[in-house]
């Protein structure tokens, strides 16, 4: 993040805690509080006035542009999904984020863009994924219509290739849903509650030979629960051994406050884990975007079958994205977003030692 970036979100945060009501400190202040340069300063000024946050008086500084604030009972949560909330989304951000993504992407609109995705934002995954510890090379990110679109352009790999699929067993249920559509043979494997039985994984593996593996190693769905590290080695060791390919869907790996966690396609050495990763859990599942790291080999493939399902995605998506997320309010309503729902896990967690403890 560039440090005019992390000042829009801090001044963001003050504006929302009423530290900042009515007018900003002066420049010359603001410059003495952040210790940086008049330049970083106004560049972060016109970021705050592109989003309709502040507007400038001549001669007289900075205000704060008033919004009617939507809040829910503190005490109150929805546990009937995951995703955000509207009333916990910055619509209101969002939306003044369309003004400028238009003007930037005007002529871009009225043609077809890349079947990878917007460029400039791709550049932009590839330093949020580095915050993460996941390091790639940007040529092998595509940016799909969700999850799903990836899933489903796999599985039309797997079908073309006459290949197996290998799943965990439970598993995400549209992925079941769309193997049986398209008529592709899938075998299971067991996936314990408190355990992942390697040596059942590996007899699967020797069984069914398959060339492909669904995974979720982190925060399970359904289950909740992660694989060891330990786990994790050897399974990146099977999958050279035995010449298959890991689909890692980190769909909630966001939401994993341990630090240390690595994604198996950090400890992927041979090009064997294709990484799936969805913004509908920080952002909202209506804006469709996810992304892939795809392996070299795979990646003609890839783009060519996305090319002929969709031709593209969504470009106002995309751009809206975009400045998004330039404009520091991603970082900023993520990690909003990540501490509700630490505190709603806890809320769940008390609720269910208080009221079924004897159960």
């Amino acid at each position: 993040m560039y440090r005019y970036e992390k000042i829009v979100e801090e001044i963001l945060l003050r504006i929302e805690q009423g530290c900042y009501t009515k007018k900003l400190p002066s420049i010359r202040n603001l410059m003495s509080h952040y210790s940086v340069s008049q330049s970083t300063i106004m560049q972060s000024l016109n970021v705050l006035k592109s989003l309709n946050k502040i507007y400038s008086k001549q001669n007289d500084g900075y205000y704060i542009i008033p919004t009617e604030i939507k809040t829910i009972s503190p005490n109150s949560y929805d546990f009937s999904t995951t995703s955000t909330s509207w009333t916990n989304f910055p619509l209101d951000n969002y939306i003044q984020c369309l003004e400028p993504a238009i003007n930037n992407k005007r002529e871009n609109l009225f043609e077809y863009g890349k079947a990878e995705g917007d460029s400039k934002l791709i550049s932009l995954i590839q330093h949020l994924l580095s915050e993460e510890h996941i390091y790639t090379d940007k040529n092998q990110i595509v940016i799909t219509s969700g999850t799903q679109q990836a899933l489903h352009i796999l599985s039309l790999i797997i079908l073309k290739g006459n290949y197996g699929l290998l799943i965990e067993q439970p598993t995400y249920h549209l992925l079941i849903d769309l193997a049986e559509q398209l008529m592709i043979p899938i075998h299971t494997f067991k996936r314990l509650l408190n355990e992942f039985d390697i040596n059942e994984f590996e007899q699967a593996i020797i069984n069914y030979s398959p060339k492909f593996v669904y995974l979720m190693p982190r925060l399970h769905n359904p289950l909740g629960t992660s694989l060891t590290h330990a786990d994790k080695q050897k399974i990146v060791k099977l999958a050279e051994t035995h010449n298959f390919y890991i689909i890692e869907d980190d769909y909630m790996g966001d939401f994993d406050n341990y630090s240390k966690y690595h994604t198996l396609y950090e400890l992927d050495n041979n090009d064997r884990v294709i990484y799936l990763k969805s913004f509908s859990k920080i952002m909202f599942p209506g804006q469709r975007l996810g992304i892939s790291i795809i392996p070299i080999k795979l990646l003609d493939q890839y783009l060519q079958l996305k090319k002929v399902t969709d031709i593209q995605t969504n470009t106002l998506s995309q751009s809206i994205m975009e400045v998004f997320i330039e404009s520091g309010l991603y970082s900023h309503h993520k990690s909003k977003i990540i501490e509700f729902h630490h505190k709603k896990a806890k809320a769940l967690t008390e609720a269910l030692n208080n009221h079924m403890n004897n159960f």
